[in-house]
């Protein structure tokens, strides 16, 4: 199959809402998980109207849809749940891994999504319209960039000023940072905290 994607052409059938592909699932996860403030820019989740909005500007709802504070509230524990495991595809500790699985297994109870199967392709579609679809189109794309081998390459910035989601290109999928400048940030960071260490040692050493 190829996924689910976010550009929306609605079709009329019966009363089931067609969602047609036009972006990868890997994209549509990034660009949902940097709806976050960073490094200046604004936060998209921030009201009802600002979700509206960046919903809207992505085609992934109609106009008429309506969008709530408790979908706001809803689409920011999503988001969280999917940036935690971006960051352990980073750090691999484990922090927070099975509260934000179990998290977006239930999620993916409340906003089902099903096969279309043509002649050419597949795709799965959101059962629900409106806010509700956009939560089914966006865990469809996160199971499918799964099921391709992209997921383990999606990740969030080491750097915790950041946590920017960005896609590992690297051969060894070994890169941490979404940057060459947050990955200098970071080792200037270490290398004060060793100097810090370094000279607090050295204080002890000489205390009588």
């Amino acid at each position: 199959m190829t996924g689910v994607a976010y550009e929306i052409m609605r079709e009329e059938r019966g009363d089931t809402p067609v969602v047609a592909i036009s972006l990868q699932d890997a994209q549509l996860v990034l660009e949902f998980v940097n709806t976050r403030s960073i490094v200046g820019s604004p936060e998209h989740l921030q009201d009802a109207e600002s979700m509206k909005g960046w919903l809207r500007a992505n085609r992934l709802i109609r106009e008429d849809d309506l969008v709530t504070p408790a979908d706001v509230a809803y689409a920011e524990e999503v988001r969280a749940a999917l940036v935690a495991l971006l960051l352990d595809h980073v750090e691999r500790r484990g922090h927070g891994v099975e509260e934000a699985e179990q998290r977006l297994a239930r999620a993916a109870v409340l906003h089902p999504v099903a096969p279309r199967i043509g002649v050419d392709s597949g795709q799965w579609i959101p059962l629900q319209g409106g806010v509700a679809g956009f939560f089914g189109t966006i865990l469809a794309a996160a199971a499918t960039a799964g099921s391709n081998g992209s997921w383990k390459r999606l990740k969030a910035c080491k750097n915790r000023a950041c946590y920017l989601g960005f896609l590992d290109k690297t051969k060894n999928s070994s890169a941490m940072y979404c940057s060459s400048s947050c990955s200098s940030q970071m080792a200037s960071r270490a290398y004060r905290i060793r100097q810090a260490q370094a000279r607090a040692a050295e204080g002890n050493a000489m205390t009588p």
